[in-house]
Formats: structure tokens, C-alpha cells, sequence
């Protein structure tokens, strides 16, 4: 982690009341799991996904397998692909020209706790009374291969007010499906080299909202 602003006090203060205050900020750092800083025309993003989270969940009378990553609120978002695995990714919103560089850090393989499949994209329900969703299995639960296959991708976005912006999705968590594993990567950092002059985009949530980013399929 990195840290730079320093706050220089003049005059009587109460040292004890400062220490104590240096030490809540302190720990919020320690505690922090996303965090954007700037550098010389470079942002800087790291996560670090505090862990993955397996629940039961019933779709219809089925029963399956829920991931969640826990550490990095505000930007959990949802690889979506109806029929395929519904597989949690974190994503950030770039805007501004200039090249992104992703390191990725140790992939560790884990067996998904519960013995039930991971829960698969579920396409929209119509809306009227009694309409049920339809549970089907893409041919992704055939496979042998971990999906997704990329542990990151950056896609272009368009334009905002004439700012060019671009998606970048990092893949924490692959999953096969015929053996009930995954692979967890928890720790992902990424620069984006602007030179300088571009705002640091870190959530797309407001204060109170809850939002579950869809992603396409990669």
C-alpha cells in the first residue's frame, strides 16, 4: 500500500486526541481492500479480495451454488451470459486515453464448499402472475475448462462528453463445472498511464444504492 498527504498542524493541540485519530485512520487503511491513488499522471488501482463467499440458493426447485466476493463493495459486478455460470468479477470504469497496464497476482485452486453447482445466469421473467423463471444449463457445464478463460479484459466504452472510457474487468474467481472447482485469484493491481489531468473514477454506486454490475460474457 501507499500513502502519501501529510497534514501539518500549528499552535496547542491535544497530542492524545490526535494520536487516537491517526490511529482510526490508520486502521481504516489497513481495513481498506479497493483503493485508487494518483502519481505522476499514473492512477493506481489495487484490490484485494478479502475472500469468497459460497451460499446454497434454490432457483425454481433446484438447488445450486451462490459466489460472492467480500473486501470490495461498489464494484462487485456479475459475468452474465444466461444459461452460463454466474461467475462475480470486479470491474472499474477508466475514462481518458493512455495505456492500462493489469498484473495479476498467485491463482490458488479451491473446491467449491457445497456439492450443488455454481447457479446459472438467469434470462429476464416475464412480467405476469404466475410466471416462473426457466432453469437451463448452457453447454459451459459440459466443459472441463475453468471459465472464464481471461483473467482480465478491458473494453472500449465509447465516449462521455467527448472523454473517451473504457470498462476493465478482473476476473477473481474461474470455475469448472463437470469437477466443482474454482480457481481464486485475490489480489489484482492496474495503472493507467494518462500523464496527468484525468479524474479517478472508483464507483459508479451512490450513497444508499444497491446495484449488481452485469458483465457480458468474455
Amino acid at each position: 500500500w501507499e500513502n502519501s498527504g501529510f497534514l501539518n498542524y500549528e499552535g496547542g493541540i491535544d497530542m492524545i486526541r490526535i494520536g487516537f485519530v491517526f490511529g482510526l485512520l490508520v486502521a481504516a487503511v489497513a481495513s481498506a481492500r479497493v483503493s485508487v491513488t494518483e502519481e505522476a499522471g499514473i492512477t493506481k488501482y489495487r484490490v484485494d479480495v478479502e475472500r469468497v463467499e459460497y451460499s446454497r440458493s434454490t432457483i425454481v426447485d433446484k438447488e445450486f451454488t451462490k459466489a460472492k466476493l467480500v473486501g470490495v463493495d461498489g464494484h462487485e459486478g456479475i459475468l452474465y451470459n444466461p444459461g452460463a455460470p454466474e461467475i462475480p468479477v470486479v470491474r472499474f470504469f477508466v475514462d481518458g486515453d493512455g495505456e492500462i497496464l493489469v498484473k495479476v497476482g498467485k491463482a490458488e485452486p479451491r473446491p467449491i464448499v457445497h456439492s450443488m453447482l455454481l447457479a446459472p445466469a438467469m434470462d429476464s421473467v416475464p412480467k405476469f402472475p404466475g410466471s416462473l423463471p426457466t432453469v437451463a444449463l448452457g453447454p459451459e457445464y459440459g466443459s472441463f475448462a475453468f471459465h472464464p478463460e481471461a483473467d482480465f479484459t478491458v473494453e472500449e466504452m465509447g465516449r462521455i462528453r467527448g472523454v473517451r472510457r473504457r470498462l476493465v474487468t478482473l476476473h477473481p474467481v474461474k470455475y469448472r463445472p463437470t469437477t466443482s472447482e474454482t480457481v481464486e485469484t485475490r489480489m489484482f493491481s492496474f495503472e493507467h498511464r494518462h500523464g496527468g489531468g484525468v479524474p479517478q473514477p472508483t464507483s459508479t454506486i451512490r450513497e444508499g444504492e444497491t446495484v449488481a454490475f452485469i458483465v457480458g460474457k468474455s
